[in-house]
């Protein structure tokens, strides 16, 4: 029996295979003579025929290499028409079978294999325990909620049966002001009114007593008074109180602001606050005429006292008396803006002219300088140092050196002079231009002048010692002057 061999691959192979069991090569069936043209069988190493050996060995295989093919990456063949037609059709190659459900995978690579990804760690029951916080959380505010509402309309339903019974008109409210206080000898009730109710539902009355004494010592006291919703007993809830000396208190708002004028009124439209807008002066006592106008507003729910206040001197025009004026605490707030409104509907408030200020005499400028300076000379009173003074200077003449009625002492730089009314007024040789040292809130006759060498002033009242540097107009309070 003979035995067949594959050209491609060399491996014996079965007697008329087709296709080599080895390499899948295409085996052909016989060989032609090239000499005479006799078929011979495959396996033949010589023409049975002619005796030509055959130099190529067999069997002969019909096969295109690798190189020799036209195909795309799936391995189709295009050169179907170079192939001859005899031959058989070459065979499909092999796909590898991918299974849906299995991921393909890759050939490792050698080089480099990469680490495994660090495992995430999970979350779930940390967020699971926060969310089981909050439900809790909004249910007992839903709970505090629901128990809160419960106890306001208890509240609101036993207001309610109170409001039906309160309606106080201003004397009945001055009533229970008084009656409230407990003190009519001693205080008269200037006005009383019912107010909003406050921050925690009572119904409040805000009022006003005062009183001034032999001496010309007054006070003024603003008051709240609550509603208990319990007792339905009136008490003092909160109060300011307002002190003057040496003048005239007048609470009569037919004075300040003339009649028909609706003095003192509720005021509830500044910033949301509840407030009772309220007028007094300080007239001057008998041979004097240092007089004040104080605007203010009473917060009824913190007992704050927001003033303003206008000062100057009592004088005559057209026929009445007026207080020529001008405010010394200007502020730039909604409280300010409506006192500053309401000035300008104050009867007794005089604001002067350019004209009137150039027109000022001695006495004016002493008014001035006390109502411009009475906080600073409290403060000195008081043993404040270096306390800066408000000085305002004059071209015109404040007094005459050559008075006999003055007391004056000179320097090379100052006129230094003090009046028997206790006024201590300075010229500047330098400057030329003379000011107001010192003005004593009651007329007094002991006031004492003499300089330091570094040129300030030392002045001794019956009210307060200090030292006056000219230099910066600071006043420095002392123990005593002279030994």
């Amino acid at each position: 029996m003979s035995i067949w061999k594959c050209s491609n691959c060399g491996n014996e192979i079965p007697v008329n295979s087709k296709f080599c069991n080895h390499c899948g090569a295409q085996i052909a069936q016989s060989i032609t003579c090239p000499d005479c043209g006799h078929i011979a069988p495959v396996g033949s190493r010589f023409c049975p025929e002619c005796g030509h050996s055959f130099t190529i060995p067999a069997p002969k295989i019909d096969f295109h290499t690798h190189d020799e093919q036209n195909d795309d990456s799936l391995g189709w063949n295009f050169n179907d028409d170079e192939a001859d037609d005899n031959a058989a059709p070459a065979p499909m190659p092999s796909l590898p079978e991918i299974r849906p459900d299995e991921p393909q995978r890759q050939a490792p690579r050698e080089e480099f294999e990469p680490e495994p990804k660090p495992r995430r760690r999970s979350y779930g029951h940390i967020w699971a325990a926060i969310l089981t916080v909050i439900i809790l959380g909004v249910a007992a505010y839903v709970y505090l909620a629901a128990t809160d509402t419960i106890r306001l309309r208890h509240a609101v339903t036993e207001i309610e049966q109170t409001e039906a019974e309160l309606n106080l008109s201003p004397a009945e409210a001055a009533e229970v002001l008084r009656n409230t206080l407990g003190s009519e000898s001693l205080n008269d009730v200037a006005f009383a009114r019912q107010v909003e109710k406050s921050p925690e539902g009572l119904y409040q009355i805000a009022g006003l007593t005062y009183f001034t004494s032999p001496n010309g010592n007054s006070q003024l006291t603003a008051y709240t008074l609550s509603l208990d919703s319990v007792s339905q007993k009136w008490s003092v809830s909160r109060h300011a109180t307002r002190k003057a000396q040496h003048y005239i208190l007048c609470t009569d708002a037919n004075t300040i602001f003339g009649s028909g004028k609706n003095i003192p009124c509720h005021v509830n439209s500044i910033q949301g606050k509840d407030y009772i807008f309220f007028a007094y002066a300080l007239l001057p006592k008998p041979g004097s005429a240092d007089a004040s106008v104080i605007l203010a507003l009473y917060n009824v729910n913190t007992a704050d006292i927001i003033s303003m206040d206008y000062v100057g001197k009592a004088v005559e025009r057209n026929g009445a008396t007026v207080v020529m004026c001008q405010p010394i605490n200007e502020r730039h707030s909604p409280e300010a803006e409506f006192l500053q409104a309401q000035a300008q509907n104050a009867n007794l408030i005089y604001l002067p002219t350019e004209a009137d200020l150039a027109n000022e005499n001695a006495s004016q400028a002493i008014s001035r300088w006390l109502g411009q300076n009475k906080q600073s000379i409290d403060l000195v009173a008081d043993g404040g140092i270096d306390v800066r003074l408000n000085i305002a200077t004059y071209e015109m003449p404040l007094f005459v050196a050559e008075d006999a009625n003055l007391t004056r002492i000179e320097n090379q730089n100052l006129i230094i002079v003090a009046t028997k009314q206790g006024a201590v007024m300075g010229y500047s040789k330098t400057k030329k231009r003379y000011f107001v040292v010192y003005a004593p809130r009651q007329e007094s006759s002991s006031t004492q002048v003499r300089f330091l060498d570094d040129e300030s002033v030392i002045i001794e009242s019956e009210e307060v010692n200090f030292t006056f540097n000219p230099r910066n107009c600071t006043a420095s309070a002392i123990n005593t002057f002279f030994e």
